[in-house]
């Protein structure tokens, strides 16, 4: 099974079951995420080439390159039970899989907005939330490389959903 295969594997069930007591230490219940597994997938694919070694450059971290202000607003998980304010909390998640997805649907609960002015908020302004932040994703763009990667997997994986803008 190939690496992509492989996460996109791990989105699904996560996004099927939903979080229960796990390696991330959280216990929810009938929780909504906003980020579909297929959007997911295409959002490591571009970020990263789903890369799961669990390396850092610098501030930047995991499949997803989470920074450790991403990390905070997106709920500060942790990974067994760790402390959030362990000086390696940050770290220890974002090269995570489970707890890194766990930290993009928070930060995609607390941003979720119509980046590109087309009525709706589907995985293209999640995608642009996730690169340039929450508070300034509106004309927001990516490098042209991730952008490519980005519509390349989402015409491989049929990304089509999107949030009515209410």
């Amino acid at each position: 099974m190939k690496r992509f295969d492989t996460v996109v594997l791990a989105l699904a069930v996560f996004h099927l079951t939903g979080p229960h007591s796990n390696s991330c230490g959280a216990v929810t219940t009938n929780i909504s995420y906003p980020v579909t597994p297929k959007c997911l997938s295409c959002m490591c694919e571009a970020m990263s080439s789903c890369d799961t070694n669990g390396s850092c450059t610098g501030n930047v971290c995991g499949l997803f390159k989470i920074t450790w202000g991403y990390w905070v607003e997106g709920g500060k998980h942790t990974v067994n039970n760790e402390s959030s304010e362990s000086a390696f909390a940050h770290t220890h998640c974002t090269v995570d899989t489970y707890c890194s997805l766990l930290t993009v649907q928070g930060y995609m609960q607390n941003f979720q907005q119509d980046c590109n002015d087309d009525e709706k908020i589907d995985c293209d302004d999640f995608l642009i939330i996730h690169y340039v932040g929450g508070y300034g994703c509106q004309g927001g763009k990516l490098p042209e490389d991730k952008w490519m990667k980005y519509l390349q997997c989402k015409a491989r994986v049929g990304v089509d959903e999107s949030l009515d803008k209410s």
